[in-house]
C-alpha cells in the first residue's frame, strides 16, 4: 500500500473517531436535557395538584443521583477512551 494512501486512511479514520465522540456527546446532552425537561413538567404537574408525597421526592431525588453517576462514569470512561486514540 502506497505511504499516501495509507496516511488519507489514518486521516479518515481519525475524522470518523471525531465526528462519533462529538455525535455521542451531543446525544448524551441532548438524552440529558431531555429527561430533566420531562421530569420538571411531571414534578411541577404533581406539585400543583399536591400528588407528589415526601418518599415519592425522595424516591425520584435518589433515581436522579443514580442516573447522574452513570451519566459521570460514562463521560469518565470516554475520557480514557479518547486519551488512547
Amino acid at each position: 500500500m502506497d505511504k499516501v494512501t495509507k496516511e488519507k486512511i489514518d486521516k479518515i479514520k481519525l475524522r470518523h473517531a471525531k465526528a462519533s465522540a462529538i455525535l455521542f456527546k451531543s446525544g448524551l446532552c441532548f438524552g440529558l436535557i431531555t429527561g430533566c425537561a420531562i421530569g420538571y413538567c411531571v414534578r411541577k404537574k404533581l406539585m400543583s395538584e399536591d400528588l407528589c408525597s415526601a418518599e415519592d421526592r425522595l424516591f425520584y431525588k435518589e433515581r436522579f443521583t443514580e442516573i447522574k453517576n452513570a451519566l459521570l462514569q460514562i463521560k469518565a470512561h470516554h475520557l480514557e477512551s479518547k486519551t488512547t486514540i
